[in-house]
């Protein structure tokens, strides 16, 4: 071999070397970057089509969430809870696949309640809305669903404010606005007149005995918005929901605190996790 071949065959050696080095430190600074942000907030505006209307469901894609493309996790097959101990973030990710742990990102489907779905589709014809989407995981204590639309008065019709208290000693952490704020408990929600919290004196709640039921009910905490006016609705399923009426934006936030990351909680997730979550039509807000 001449000295030339030699002097070639070194410089290629080298190059590959500098690239492997350099690849190398590119995902160590991946996995420091996924472990200081794990647990952040993700971010996406997705199309609420017609035929995302008629299923009665929001699909968030693979891409959108984490990647998995493959990957389906339906509401029907898994359960709220999973997500809820779920880091949806893109670095996280990142290492998560480099370092060959199991990935739990998949795609998302949010089942919307029927009469929402037929009030959406009278609403918006054969428009397309838009569902801003942030997911965060149980760490900042919220998992969040706003859509842009029109007034919401129509779907307001029928509720009446609500007696609330505040929950002492407890703060919650809402990670898009990056501020504490208060909890309160729901003790008394009106609809036409019908205090919804007496679901929970029914058999709906099967698999909890009657203590266990009053946990839960303990477990559902809302933040206040500030000190805006708002008015409550409790699914009949039990989970929370609010809406700030002053300046029509609408959120839902499902909010498992500390000291009820237990069987009760994740075993009732399970139950209720295909009908969850229900989103209320309010004017554009970006998030």
């Amino acid at each position: 071999m001449s000295p030339k071949d030699e002097s070639v065959k070194m410089i290629k050696k080298t190059v590959l070397i500098i690239y492997a080095v350099m690849a190398v430190w590119i995902l160590y600074i991946a996995f420091l970057y996924g472990k200081k942000y794990e647990g952040s907030t993700y971010n996406k505006r997705i199309a609420l089509r017609e035929d995302y209307i008629d299923k009665g469901e929001i699909r968030m894609s693979g891409g959108m969430v984490s990647g998995c493309e493959e990957a389906v996790l339906s509401v029907e097959r898994s359960n709220l809870s999973y997500l809820l101990y779920t880091p949806f973030n893109e670095w996280s990710l990142i290492r998560n696949y480099i370092f060959g742990k199991k990935s739990k990102g998949a795609d998302v489907v949010i089942t919307l309640d029927g009469d929402y779905c037929r009030a959406i589709k009278e609403r918006i014809g054969d428009e397309t809305a838009f569902f801003d989407i942030l997911v965060t995981d149980v760490k900042s204590g919220a998992i969040r669903c706003y859509m842009s639309g029109e007034d919401s008065a129509k779907l307001d019709e029928g509720f009446e404010e609500s007696t609330i208290y505040k929950r002492h000693k407890e703060i919650s952490y809402i990670a898009d606005k990056g501020e504490f704020r208060p909890l309160y408990i729901i003790e008394e929600v009106k609809y036409n007149g019908r205090n919804l919290f007496e679901h929970q004196k029914d058999d709906k709640l099967d698999i909890c005995s009657e203590e266990e039921a009053e946990l839960l009910k303990d477990s559902l905490l809302v933040d206040t918005l500030g000190d805006k006016k708002i008015r409550y609705k409790i699914y009949d399923d039990g989970i929370s929901a609010y809406s700030n009426i002053q300046d029509r934006s609408v959120a839902v936030t499902i909010i498992v605190h500390d000291d009820k990351k237990d069987d009760i909680i994740e075993s009732y997730m399970q139950k209720v996790a295909k009908d969850v979550l229900e989103v209320y039509a309010h004017e554009t807000r970006e998030i």
